[in-house]
């Protein structure tokens, strides 16, 4: 078994990880919880007093009834959605807008209806709605605001666990209260083809690393349970912390400006690695050539955006929501390459 040819030229190889290397199922159970909680739970929205053992063992129902058998899940990243907190911000607050807890077809025909030009149009779009329909203020409607901050803890426990959830943001919650849906994941191909992929890269004297709207805890999670972490440069792991980390320091969303993917910042930080300067990286003051040496790897619409717009090369593959209808997508969108999947990168 040997490496693919065309990964001669490249130096660096960037993972998106959900729809790549990790399936997104457990992510999108959370959303799914997260949504039903707080639309039921006394403690949010609701009216009730909620057995959360008994919602999760429910949530395959749960999350085919709020997300119409994952076609809201397509729509959202068909735009650009990146994050699974997103994606619960924009049912939970359609579902309040319209002040159901049962009528999701609505709730996607009003998701549907917002301005879905780009993900941060949709989500200002959404704000201005859901505070127009609501006594919720436009500033805690906005996206990174109090509601969507709310909605984040919540995925958060349900992902985590209660016991990890309370050491990664010092809470005090009932250390029984959550399991952590977490335990359930698996890599989106076999182990035992992952494991052998990334010693085949790494061995060749690639660079690898990710780039994730994860946090960093749930990126270690699962890979400190699969034992891959050590095959990644630990400066090239870019995810959710480091973009929070880098807008607050140089105030970029006052200014209206988000390092989420589609900006091209999270694979920028790949490419130059954690402790290259924010600004040089914004200003466009790096060695473009080193961009066209890194290969960048996803499944999504934001992936390719991000990848383009940071000047380096794009694999899709088709393991992402939309499978192999994916594919046309990608082609539109002048992809360098198309695989079904990343064990493509091997070869007999």
């Amino acid at each position: 078994m040997h490496l693919a040819p065309f990964l001669d030229k490249y130096d660096t190889i960037l993972f998106d990880l959900d729809g790549v290397i990790t399936t997104e199922q457990m992510y999108w159970n959370t959303a799914a919880l997260t949504v039903y909680e707080m639309l039921n739970s006394r403690d949010f929205y609701g009216n009730n007093d909620l057995d959360l053992d008994a919602v999760q063992n429910n949530m395959a129902k749960i999350r085919k009834e709020f997300f119409l058998d994952d076609s809201v899940i397509r729509y959202v990243k068909n735009t650009g959605v990146n994050t699974n907190w997103d994606l619960a911000y924009l049912v939970l607050g359609g579902a309040l807008i319209l002040g159901t807890d049962s009528d999701f077809e609505a709730v996607f025909d009003y998701i549907k209806s917002l301005d879905n030009s780009s993900a941060f149009n949709l989500y200002a779009d959404h704000a201005k709605q859901l505070s127009d329909n609501t006594d919720l203020s436009l500033e805690y409607c906005t996206r990174l605001g109090g509601f969507w901050n709310e909605i984040s803890l919540v995925f958060e426990e349900w992902y985590l666990g209660s016991k990890l959830f309370n050491e990664q943001y010092n809470k005090n919650v009932p250390e029984n209260r959550k399991k952590g849906l977490y335990l359930g994941e698996e890599p989106l191909i076999q182990k035992d083809e992952l494991i052998l992929l990334l010693n085949l890269l790494k061995d060749s004297g690639k660079t690898l690393g990710i780039g994730s709207g994860r946090p960093k805890v749930e990126i270690d999670a699962p890979f400190k349970c699969w034992d891959i972490k050590k095959y990644f440069a630990e400066d090239r792991i870019i995810n959710n912390n480091t973009i929070v980390s880098a807008e607050s320091r140089l105030n970029l969303l006052e200014k209206g400006i988000n390092l989420s993917k589609p900006h091209p910042y999270m694979f920028l930080k790949g490419v130059f690695g954690e402790d290259y300067d924010d600004e040089k990286i914004l200003s466009g003051d790096y060695d473009v050539s080193k961009c066209r040496k890194t290969l960048v790897v996803g499944d999504a619409g934001c992936d390719i955006q991000s990848a383009k717009a940071a000047g380096c090369d794009f694999l899709a593959v088709l393991t992402g929501i939309s499978g192999k209808d994916a594919k046309d997508y990608f082609i539109r969108e002048n992809a360098t390459y198309i695989l079904d999947d990343v064990t493509c990168l091997m070869e007999v």
